[in-house]
């Protein structure tokens, strides 16, 4: 079970923007998808795709946080170098904070679910840097 600080708070017509912008912004798409509109000049469907996509972008920063982390600590365990190792750490506190006011309950199992291939596109470019002992 989840910490509360990380369960899905849901109104009665679905997850609190405040709580779970993500969830949100992609419930609140289906609504107006389904929505009963009488007025032909509001455009639904173009709509609820940019609503859709401002969730696309909260989810794919999250996303590229966590690759952040991973490949600088891939880095920092495999690599020799010595003059970049304070920037690899300040990045990885950074993109940790970064992802404390970013993480929703739902980006959370994304992130559970997407850790192995983060993990690969993160070991594929500490690879390229030249990192050491990597298979």
């Amino acid at each position: 079970m989840l910490p509360e600080a990380f369960e899905t708070v849901t109104m009665p017509d679905g997850p609190r923007y405040d709580h779970d912008f993500y969830a949100w912004t992609q419930h609140q798409a289906m609504v107006l998808r389904t929505m009963a509109v009488a007025d032909n000049r509001f455009d639904r469907e173009n709509l609820a795709e940019e609503i859709e996509a401002l969730g696309r972008s909260e989810r794919d920063a999250v996303r590229s946080q966590i690759r952040r982390i991973i490949e600088h600590l891939l880095k920092l365990a495999y690599s020799s170098a010595q003059q970049p190792r304070y920037d690899w750490l300040a990045s990885i506190a950074e993109a940790r904070d970064t992802l404390e006011d970013q993480i929703s309950p739902t980006l959370r199992r994304d992130a559970e679910t997407m850790l192995a291939k983060n993990f690969m596109k993160a070991a594929g470019i500490a690879r390229n840097w030249g990192c050491e002992g990597m298979a």
